[in-house]
């Protein structure tokens, strides 16, 4: 970005200006010489400090990692609470929330491009074919006239809303990759 506004700044100079090619010059050699000397060492120089490179698959899963592990620690603190003074009402809710956060890092995995199945899709996957096992029993009651039909539709829809939202979101996560 220097070197554009030194560009620029020299040939603002009136045409008329004494030493003005000199000028010009002396601006594109110190812009071309100070780029080509760092566009040519700092890569060198990167090597022999060994600094690390960003890596995002790496950075995701290291804070995957850290985040399965403090979650791990939490529910073990959790459990601990619960041998001493009997399980907590929400604490069904607090394991889940531990995994919760886990399970959001590891969908950032599959957004910097790893083969593993994020959970995002693992839930749908599975849900919708809980909805299929849940759709069968509905038919089979239907089909044996115990319930009302007005139950029975109704029971019905709600599934059908549920795997059109799945249906949805699937759609929209494939338009994004």
């Amino acid at each position: 970005m220097r070197g554009v506004v030194t560009l620029a700044a020299v040939f603002l100079i009136p045409k008329d200006t004494p030493g003005r090619p000199t000028l010009v010059l002396a601006a594109f050699v110190v812009v071309a010489g100070t780029l080509l000397l760092q566009g040519l060492t700092l890569p060198w120089l990167v090597r022999r400090l060994r600094l690390p490179t960003d890596d995002a698959v790496e950075d995701a899963r290291q804070a995957e990692q850290l985040a399965t592990a403090a979650g791990t620690a939490g529910i073990a603190r959790l459990d601990e609470i619960a041998a001493r003074e009997g399980d907590p009402p929400m604490a069904h809710e607090l394991r889940d929330r531990a995994l919760r956060r886990a399970n959001q890092i590891r969908e950032q995995l599959d957004v910097v491009g790893t083969d593993e199945e994020p959970p995002s899709a693992a839930y749908q996957r599975l849900r919708l074919e809980m909805l299929a096992a849940e759709r069968d029993v509905i038919v089979r009651a239907r089909n044996s006239g115990d319930y009302d039909d007005e139950v029975v539709r109704e029971a019905l829809h709600a599934l059908d809303l549920e795997e059109s939202v799945l249906d949805t979101v699937r759609r929209q996560a494939l338009q994004r990759h």
